[in-house]
């Protein structure tokens, strides 16, 4: 509801009804419920403690969320078309903020939680963050190695990568990750509305037995900030499945309705086209409010071009306005059908004579648009043309929904970030950790160094043993193909391929004496392939001479 014109409309009339109501606005803090992109993933990782039969499953739906966020930031276009800057640039705001959640686990007093956002992650994007002596990469080195725990070991990889990339790419990467979070770090708006979640738990909103509803307000005119929409739609959608998976029927109690006015100006909802083919079955349904069918071209990518067929093909029911688009206007004329119209044709001649003039009539069906789009161009406003799957098209005449209810020019008030304390987290104020090495990032390499050089000598030992095993049989091959000489050099003179065999033999002997007595398969199968050929044409001549 971007410019608030729903919401003064049937706010009141939703809370007569025992709506909840909660509204994120991009445009007024003053008006809004706080809401932190990392809070659902927080909320996951924190809903049972370490240990319980649960944990790893909510960390690993904790870490896919972590992953869906940082995947629908601004991050631009590489400028030299390398992907490597931006997706190096994602693993480090990837791996910054998977520590701070294993940090808000193990050392809550550390980090709690209203310091797990993205203002503390955009604080360890800089480059004096991955020196290797790090009070943070301690204690990552500490719980990999030395407690050898699962989570971290992962998390520690991606951290000795990152920090071993070369200052000058590091650098680069670092700054594609300064401007994806900018918004954050800049914008003391969105700084305050971000920062942290209070009464706006998504898990324990659609958890509830009551009904709800959640307004999203955003400037429209101001398009950098709308990214965060979609986040926000994306994230509502998470929590619907995440409560129907816990359904025995995978199924929500009640249906919830997505209403997407201006969805067309939105940027890209992650995986939309995924979203509304499986919504349905969840009892998730999607109405998106589009000015025209092109608008879900953003939709498509480069190895997918059609992915906006895809999305139309699953909204099932299309509620038909105006267009000025010639594109759309023609495919919902073809997607109407067609009628039979019956075309008479009559045709007289007259005459002078007595007997007067003759005429003649014939008829003809023909097959026209039920709607061209002239037609539809010219259809009144007051009609609507409504298409459902399993039934006819029809066009009714309605008044639309504005006209229907009076404006109660209702105003949310609720804001949550009044008392918010505006302070940062340091990762530098991180005690200081008792290593068991000096450098960790370098002790890793040279236990990696020692796992790589075993590895090495196996892979010699197995070469060496599969070198002999192939000497042997070419050895093999080599006394069965010299057994043929003796007989064959009975008829060489008569035998063309003789001089190659000859040439094939000397070089297998010249490669020999250069490595000591050591066989070429290609010169053996050089060597096997002439001898086949010259006991073909020696048995030719045979039967040539038993012939005569």
């Amino acid at each position: 509801d971007p410019k608030k014109e729903i919401i003064k409309m049937v706010g009141k009339k939703l809370e007569k009804q025992g709506y909840k109501i909660y509204a994120v606005d991009f445009s007024d803090t003053k008006k809004s419920v706080g809401w932190n992109p990392l809070s659902f993933a927080y909320k996951l990782a924190h809903r049972v403690p370490e240990g319980h039969p649960k944990w790893e499953d909510n960390m690993n739906e904790a870490i896919s969320e972590i992953n869906n966020v940082v995947e629908q930031l601004k991050w631009g276009n590489n400028s030299d078309g390398n992907p490597m800057w931006v997706d190096n640039a994602k693993l480090i705001v990837n791996v910054v903020a998977q520590f701070l959640l294993l940090l808000s686990i193990d050392r809550p007093d550390l980090l709690p939680e209203r310091h797990f956002n993205l203002q503390s992650v955009a604080s360890m994007c800089n480059l004096d963050t991955w020196n290797p002596k790090q009070k943070w990469i301690s204690i990552c080195y500490i719980n990999a190695e030395t407690n050898k725990r699962y989570y971290w070991a992962e998390l520690f990889k991606n951290v000795k990568t990152i920090a071993n990339i070369v200052p000058e790419t590091l650098t680069g990467n670092l700054s594609h990750t300064t401007s994806a979070l900018k918004n954050f770090t800049e914008d003391e708006f969105i700084k305050r509305l971000t920062r942290e979640t209070k009464s706006f738990d998504l898990h324990g909103i659609v958890s509830s037995n009551e009904p709800y509803v959640i307004f999203i307000h955003y400037p429209d005119h101001k398009p950098s900030n709308h990214f965060l929409v979609s986040m926000l739609i994306d994230q509502i959608y998470q929590a619907l499945i995440d409560c129907a998976n816990s359904k025995e029927d995978l199924k929500l109690e009640r249906k919830f309705f997505f209403m997407l006015d201006e969805a067309g100006n939105l940027p890209p909802i992650l995986n939309l086209d995924n979203k509304v083919t499986i919504s349905r079955s969840r009892n998730v349904f999607f109405q998106l409010v589009l000015q025209d069918y092109n608008q879900l071209k953003k939709y498509n990518t480069s190895t997918n071009h059609n992915v906006d067929s895809i999305i139309r093909s699953n909204l099932q029911f299309t509620y038909f306005l105006n267009s000025i688009d010639e594109k759309t206007l023609s495919d919902l004329s073809n997607s109407l059908g067609k009628k039979e119209v019956i075309k008479k044709s009559t045709s007289k001649s007259s005459s002078t004579s007595a007997n007067g003039g003759s005429s003649s009539e014939s008829e003809s069906v023909e097959e026209k648009p039920l709607m061209s789009v002239a037609e539809i161009k010219a259809k009144n406003k007051e009609y609507a043309i409504i298409q459902k799957i399993g039934f006819l098209p029809m066009i009714v005449k309605t008044k639309l929904a504005y006209k229907y209810f009076s404006n109660d020019n209702y105003v949310f008030e609720c804001d949550e970030t009044e008392n918010t304390v505006n302070e940062s987290w340091n990762y530098q104020d991180l005690p200081d950790v008792e290593l068991p090495v000096r450098n960790p990032i370098k002790n890793y390499d040279q236990l990696n160094d020692s796992s790589r050089a075993k590895k090495a000598r196996e892979e010699s030992l197995n070469k060496e043993l599969n070198y002999k095993k192939v000497q042997k049989k070419l050895i093999l091959e080599m006394q069965n193909a010299r057994g043929s000489i003796k007989e064959l050099s009975e008829y060489k003179d008569k035998i063309s391929e003789w001089p190659k065999l000859a040439l094939a033999w000397q070089k297998i002997l010249s490669f020999q004496q250069k490595y000591k007595n050591k066989l070429s398969s290609e010169l053996v199968n050089d060597f096997t392939k002439s001898i086949n050929i010259c006991l073909d044409q020696m048995n030719d001549i045979k039967t040539a001479g038993a012939k005569t």
